[in-house]
């Protein structure tokens, strides 16, 4: 049994907590303790200031999850939804083999906006095949969630091509996202040991710190008549800003921005690279463009080559 968490994190079923209690019985005594059955939400509610949002617990020959914040419980009520066949969901029109691809290149290859306008036209779910690509495209918050409920203990991620050639050229071995089966699971264990753990408010510190700087700037920028000329690549500094905080903490952050700036801004613009020339990839088989060693792999190759640099 698997629980899937609005905040990403994943919980096996035994990695749920759960109060000590006494074999075959539980916590029923200390149920009765408490009251009994007509004091169950102060048991329930002393529980959850113990355990947290989410635990598990053996009351008499009841076991069962308990949850108390409402996105988890909508996750759960989401599993009930109504499922719709794989036939039955919605598609544009396409050309054998190539699908829509050559209508996402006559839109300016704007992956987002082209998802756009499907969506107006299709609805909140519909499917489409892009290239070598074949895929489901959600907009739905409550609808993404209702997916990742039904994972199962092993969710699968999706590899884009051109990563998956080129760690495999460089023989390169990455994280999590590259992790399925009881490989991802094992590891993400790990992670869960520090994601779960106590007060996680040292990372919004420093996320605030690294949006108040950006904003400063912004307005700054603002009061000065002018406009960031790239707002896209801003953007991006922002988020490595960001990672950034988070692994140096907030006063060190502080305290040093200026001296890394220059060295984020240039990571920042790889990292953008990367996806912009991922995005594109995504259109070819990837595999043929390594093969024939087109610019546009060439460009890939180089973005990437130049973030694990930055890394070392």
């Amino acid at each position: 049994m698997r629980c899937a968490s609005y905040s990403a994190a994943v919980l096996n079923f035994e990695d749920i907590p759960s109060p000590k209690g006494l074999p075959f019985v539980g916590s029923v005594f200390s149920l009765l303790a408490a009251g009994g059955p007509p004091k169950f939400h102060e048991y329930l509610d002393k529980r959850h200031k113990e355990l947290g949002p989410i635990f598990k617990d053996k009351v008499g020959p009841i076991s069962a999850v308990f949850l108390s914040d409402c996105d988890e419980m909508r996750a759960v009520f989401a599993q009930e939804a109504a499922v719709l066949n794989f036939e039955d969901i919605p598609s544009p029109r396409g050309l054998p083999f190539v699908g829509s691809t050559f209508t996402l290149l006559a839109s300016g290859e704007q992956l987002h906006e082209y998802l756009d306008k499907r969506h107006k036209e299709l609805g909140p779910i519909f499917k489409d095949k892009i290239g070598p690509l074949s895929a489901v495209f959600l907009s739905d918050p409550d609808e993404m969630r209702a997916v990742f409920a039904q994972e199962g203990k092993y969710p699968l991620h999706m590899h884009p091509d051109p990563w998956l050639i080129y760690n495999k050229k460089r023989n390169y071995t990455r994280g999590l996202i590259f992790m399925d089966g009881e490989e991802w699971l094992h590891f993400r264990r790990i992670m869960n040991k520090l994601l779960l753990k106590d007060d996680l408010s040292w990372v919004k510190s420093s996320c605030d710190v690294a949006a108040d700087i950006f904003l400063n700037r912004l307005l700054f920028q603002n009061e000065e008549g002018r406009e960031f000329p790239n707002l896209e690549q801003e953007l991006y500094k922002w988020s490595m800003d960001t990672i950034v905080s988070i692994l140096l903490g907030a006063d060190e952050y502080r305290q040093n921005h200026k001296v890394i700036e220059p060295l984020v801004k240039e990571l920042a613009s790889t990292v953008h690279l990367v996806f912009e020339n991922t995005v594109k990839l995504m259109l070819l088989p990837a595999r043929l463009a390594d093969q024939f060693n087109i610019p546009r792999w060439r460009r890939f190759e180089s973005s990437v080559d130049t973030t694990f640099e930055f890394g070392q």
